[in-house]
């Protein structure tokens, strides 16, 4: 009697067609075959096409990575050049040896908060980056009278706030097609320290004064970088030593929310008096730091590019390093409370008669992004001088929607 087969033998084993002994004919090279051979291995169609030929350029895909390089090469597309070793234009030289690096005056005496930020900087190396800001920041950059910050000397007519978002309306524009396609559009600028001047409502609840008075501040609300204070001159990207970012993605960071800066006081300077701008006039100071070293940085326009120039760099952990890093910053601070703000102050009567008719293209959202009816083109491309007549002519642009 012959043995019973196993019920599991009979489901593995494969079934023989009459025909198997034969060789069977290839099917013909079609793309409809090539398909169902796809298919069979489960692959897709669509993503085996989706996948870029040699030649084409790099892949923009969701999924990948991004890292710093990625970043610096992003900027540089955009014309945003970090540490480059360009030369100084010769009138921006002169403002720096002249004004931001004069030495302190020795016979006024030095404030602790370069000692303090020393005491701080141990424990701030271990905490995470927006502890480590509190414990640091108000120490090293400035706050104002409204801000009632206890513990540091405070500073009238400007203000400081935390990650605070610009109008992207101003980020420098992108060059050209090919560029929007590879790379994308550049990123929300964000400071996480910003330091300006301070609102004329926020000024009055607080019993301090303001710089601007409702006639400039009528003007300056109608042409918005951000909704919290007026005309930024240091900015701040932070970074924790224990984080995942280190001091090149604050200075990448920072080289964004510089640019935009320039990019916007620029504007202001060509609309009001048409021409071209001094770079004094429209240069921006940035500070990055990892709680460890930190950085001082001038950012600023010449010839279509945006340039990033280091100042100085100090240590936390050297109270000599701070007190000279801390001597430049308030250099700078006062630059802001009087040369700076009067050539603004000169410009606003020239600007205001030419501006009365942008407020839907510069306001801000209230959720503090660009407004709706922002077209993606920078506020660069504003015919100089724009009149009037010459906005209320062109058919406002509706903004196009974002990829996501």
């Amino acid at each position: 009697m012959p043995k019973r087969k196993r019920a599991a033998s009979e489901g593995c084993r494969p079934q023989r067609s009459p025909c198997s002994d034969c060789k069977a004919a290839s099917p013909p090279l079609t793309t409809a075959n090539l398909e169902r051979l796809q298919h069979s291995l489960g692959l897709s169609v669509a993503a085996a096409a989706a996948m870029p030929a040699a030649s084409s350029s790099r892949s923009m895909s969701p999924n990948r990575n991004s890292t710093t390089h990625d970043v610096i090469e992003k900027l540089e597309k955009y014309n945003i050049l970090i540490d480059a070793p360009a030369a100084l234009p010769d009138e921006l030289q002169r403002f720096v040896d002249d004004v931001v690096l004069k030495p302190r005056d020795p016979s006024n005496p030095l404030s602790p908060n370069a000692r303090k930020i020393v005491q701080r900087r141990r424990i701030s190396e271990r905490r995470n980056e927006a502890t480590g800001i509190r414990h640091i920041v108000p120490f090293l950059l400035f706050s104002g009278e409204s801000d009632f910050d206890e513990g540091v000397e405070p500073v009238p007519y400007i203000t400081w706030q935390a990650e605070i978002q610009l109008n992207s309306f101003f980020l420098p524009p992108c060059p050209d097609k090919t560029t929007k396609n590879t790379w994308g559009l550049l990123t929300q600028p964000k400071p996480d320290s910003c330091v300006g001047y301070v609102l004329r409502s926020h000024a009055a609840v607080a019993d301090c004064k303001a710089p601007f008075s409702a006639a400039e501040e009528a003007t300056l609300n109608n042409y918005i970088l951000t909704k919290f204070m007026y005309l930024p001159f240091l900015t701040g990207q932070w970074k924790s030593p224990i984080g995942s970012e280190n001091i090149l993605t604050a200075r990448c960071q920072a080289a964004r929310d510089g640019a935009t800066i320039v990019n916007y006081l620029a504007t202001l300077y060509r609309v009001a008096y048409g021409n071209e701008p001094s770079p004094v006039d429209t240069c921006h100071f940035s500070v990055v730091g990892d709680v460890i070293t930190g950085q001082i940085w001038m950012h600023y326009q010449h010839g279509g590019t945006y340039y990033m120039h280091k100042i100085c760099a100090f240590a936390y952990d050297e109270q000599a390093s701070l007190e000279r890093a801390r001597g430049y910053l308030h250099n700078i601070k006062d630059h802001a409370l009087g040369a700076r703000l009067q050539s603004i102050k000169a410009a606003l009567p020239a600007f205001e008669p030419k501006t009365r008719n942008l407020y839907p293209a510069v306001a801000m959202s209230e959720s503090g992004g660009p407004a709706p009816s922002l077209h993606e083109s920078s506020a660069s491309t504003f015919p100089v001088p724009l009149t009037p007549a010459s906005v209320v002519s062109e058919p406002t642009k509706k903004r196009r929607r974002k990829d996501n």
